[in-house]
């Protein structure tokens, strides 16, 4: 048998705050990131410059700029005209340039479309591997740093890959500094969002802020957007 009173039918079912139906939880209860930041760790300014200087080194200006222009001119210089015999002609600005590689002759276009496709698969299968390293675990400073001391190596690599008879190990560096390049950058990216969101100003004002669920969230976005702007900027 029902109670409702006729002053509980006129006032009709209870609707919730907003902010309540929008987040699909009560306001009181919604987590604050007063929670998600740990107090144990705290970004120095050290830390903010080393990221910052991290991006200037890592521009990919040797392993992903000039690394993919000396592979193609290695692969020009040794290459031969496919109409004549093997290795009797060099590629002109009006012929075909072709080479042996993977078990046929590709034209050097080709060549660079495949070895690009075989960079692209390897990265792939490493990043579903160890990709979950980047956010979970304390991996992520030991794979960095791995991957970007491969990078550097080869970087210097490449000066000694001058003669167009060494372009096979130019296949192997160009393999190496897409994939170093990529994952070291994957992992680098990684540690931004811990880095502003744990900012000594963005953890006091965790502590400071009346209205957790907007101040403190604005005070992060803040912070992701002055420190993205900058290491660009430098």
């Amino acid at each position: 048998m029902s109670t409702t009173t006729d002053e509980e039918r006129a006032k009709g079912p209870e609707v919730k705050d907003a902010e309540e139906i929008e987040a699909g939880v009560d306001v009181e209860d919604a987590p604050s990131l007063r929670s998600t930041v740990a107090d144990k760790y705290t970004t120095t300014r050290r830390e903010l410059w080393c990221f910052y200087l991290y991006y200037i080194g890592n521009n990919g200006l040797s392993g992903f700029n000039f690394g993919p222009s000396q592979f193609q001119n290695l692969l020009y210089l040794a290459g031969y005209d496919p109409a004549q015999p093997p290795f009797t002609a060099p590629c002109g600005s009006d012929t075909g340039c072709v080479l042996p590689y993977l078990g046929r002759v590709r034209d050097i276009n080709s060549i660079v479309l495949t070895t690009n496709g075989i960079s692209f698969a390897i990265q792939a299968v490493l990043l579903l591997v160890i990709g979950a390293w980047a956010d979970y675990g304390r991996w992520r400073p030991n794979i960095t740093i791995f991957f970007t001391l491969v990078a550097v190596g080869v970087s210097f690599g490449w000066l000694g890959v001058e003669e167009p008879s060494k372009w096979r190990a130019g296949v192997a560096l160009y393999i190496l500094g897409l994939i170093t390049y990529q994952c070291a950058l994957t992992f680098w990216t990684a540690a931004f969002p811990g880095l502003a969101r744990n900012l000594p100003e963005v953890k006091q004002s965790a502590e400071d802020a009346s209205d957790a669920l907007w101040a403190e969230t604005r005070r992060v976005h803040t912070s992701y957007t002055t420190i993205s702007s900058l290491h660009t900027i430098y």
